[in-house]
C-alpha cells in the first residue's frame, strides 16, 4: 500500500490520500480495535466529530475530533451513510465539505459492521437459519443447525419472509437472518410452533395469530408449517411466494390460505416467459383507465356503479371502459370463468413484478 501510495502521489496527490483512509482503517480492523476506538480513530482523522447509530434503538455515540465522547444526538442532516441492519455513520463537518469525507464514512461504516460481526452473539443463530431454510443442506446440518437454535423439542416450525427493512419488533425474541434469493434479498424469520388448546398449532414465540398480532407482523409471507427441520426450506419457499403476494398492503399473507393457487404460483418460478393473460394484465395497467385494484374488483365481480364509485367517474364513463375491457384484455371478464382467470392473471402479474424490499 505504501509503495502504491508513492507511486501515485506525483500523479494524484487526491489518490494518495485516499489510499491512506483505506489503509488507515485496514489498520484498525487488523488491529481489532473496539467499535468505539474506531469511531475515536475517525474523528481524529476526519478533524470532526463524528457519530454512529446502531440499529434496533441502541444508544446513539458520537466522538469529537480530539476523540472525547460527547453527548448522544441523532445523525439530522449531517452527511451519513447507512449500512447493516439499520445501523448510521455519519460527520458532523461545519463548513465545505473536504475531498475523502465520503471515504472515510465508507471506510468507517465497513470497519464497524466488521467490528460488530466480531463480538455478534446472534452470528450463529443466524447462521443456522440460513442452513435451515436453504434446500439442498444435507439432514445432519439441519439437526445440527437446529441444535443451536432456543426451539422447545418436538416443535413444528413456520417460516416467516418480510423485507430487509423489518428490523426487530415482528417476532423479537425468535431467530432472523438475511437471505439471498433469486427473486431479491428477504429478511428470514423462523418461529417454533407449540401445540395449544385442542392440539391447535400456535406460534410459541408470539401470541395467538390475533388481529393485534397482524397489525404488528405487518407486511409479510407467513408460510406453511414445518412439521420437521426438512421441511422448512418449503416453509420459507412458501412464505417468500407469500410476501411477493403482500404488494402494497400493510397485513402478513397466509400461504395456508392460498391453498392451490400457492401450487400454480410457486409453478410460475420455472416459467421463463409470463403466460399471455399476464402480459394482457399489463398491457391494461400500462393504461391510463386501469388500476390493480379497479381490475381486482373486477375479478370480484363489482357492479359497474361500484367500480365508478372506486375509480371516481361517472357510471356510463365505466361503462364504456368496461365494454372496451375484453378486447383489451383478450377476455371477457364480466362472466365467472373469466372473473376467475383475470384473478389468477392478477396474481401471477404481481408475482412477476414483485420486488421483496418494497411497497409494491
Amino acid at each position: 500500500m505504501r509503495e502504491l501510495a508513492g507511486k501515485l502521489s506525483a500523479l494524484d496527490p487526491e489518490a494518495t490520500e485516499t489510499l491512506k483512509v483505506i489503509a488507515y482503517f485496514d489498520t484498525l480492523v487488523d488491529g481489532r480495535v473496539s467499535i468505539d476506538g474506531i469511531l475515536r480513530g475517525a474523528a481524529v482523522l476526519s478533524g470532526t466529530a463524528v457519530g454512529y447509530q446502531p440499529g434496533e434503538r441502541q444508544t446513539t455515540r458520537r466522538y469529537s475530533s480530539d476523540g472525547e465522547a460527547l453527548d448522544p444526538k441523532d445523525p439530522g442532516s449531517w452527511p451519513s451513510l447507512s449500512f447493516g441492519a439499520g445501523s448510521t455513520v455519519w460527520l458532523e463537518r461545519e463548513g465545505p465539505h473536504h475531498a475523502n469525507d465520503a471515504m472515510i464514512l465508507e471506510r468507517l461504516a465497513i470497519a464497524v459492521s466488521v467490528s460488530t460481526q466480531r463480538f455478534d452473539q446472534h452470528a450463529p443463530a443466524r447462521r443456522a437459519v440460513e442452513i435451515l431454510v436453504t434446500a439442498g443442506t444435507s439432514a445432519d446440518e439441519r439437526e445440527e443447525a437446529l441444535l443451536r437454535l432456543p426451539f422447545p423439542a418436538r416443535s413444528s416450525f413456520r417460516a416467516i419472509a418480510v423485507p430487509v427493512s423489518a428490523t426487530g419488533g415482528v417476532l423479537p425474541h425468535a431467530p432472523d437472518a438475511v437471505v439471498v434469493t433469486r427473486f431479491g434479498m428477504a429478511r428470514a424469520i423462523l418461529a417454533s410452533e407449540a401445540p395449544g388448546p385442542g392440539g391447535a398449532q400456535r406460534l410459541s414465540s408470539a401470541p395467538p395469530l390475533s388481529d393485534e398480532y397482524r397489525e404488528r407482523v405487518g407486511r409479510a409471507g407467513i408460510g406453511t408449517l414445518a412439521r420437521t427441520a426438512g421441511d422448512i426450506p418449503d416453509s420459507w419457499s412458501s412464505a417468500l411466494t407469500a410476501l411477493r403476494l403482500a404488494g402494497n398492503t400493510s397485513k402478513p399473507v397466509y400461504a395456508d390460505e392460498l391453498g392451490a393457487l400457492l401450487h400454480l404460483a410457486e409453478l410460475t418460478h420455472t416459467e421463463a416467459n409470463p403466460h399471455p393473460d399476464v402480459i394482457a394484465v399489463g398491457r391494461a395497467l400500462a393504461s391510463t383507465w386501469w388500476t390493480e385494484l379497479l381490475l381486482q374488483a373486477v375479478a370480484q365481480g363489482s357492479s359497474r356503479r361500484g367500480l365508478a364509485t372506486l375509480a371516481g367517474v361517472h357510471h356510463s364513463t365505466m361503462e364504456a371502459r368496461l365494454s372496451k375491457l375484453p378486447e383489451l384484455l383478450g377476455f371477457d371478464p364480466s362472466r365467472p370463468l373469466g372473473q376467475t382467470r383475470l384473478g389468477v392473471a392478477l396474481m401471477l402479474h404481481r408475482l412477476t413484478h414483485a420486488q421483496l424490499d418494497s411497497q409494491g
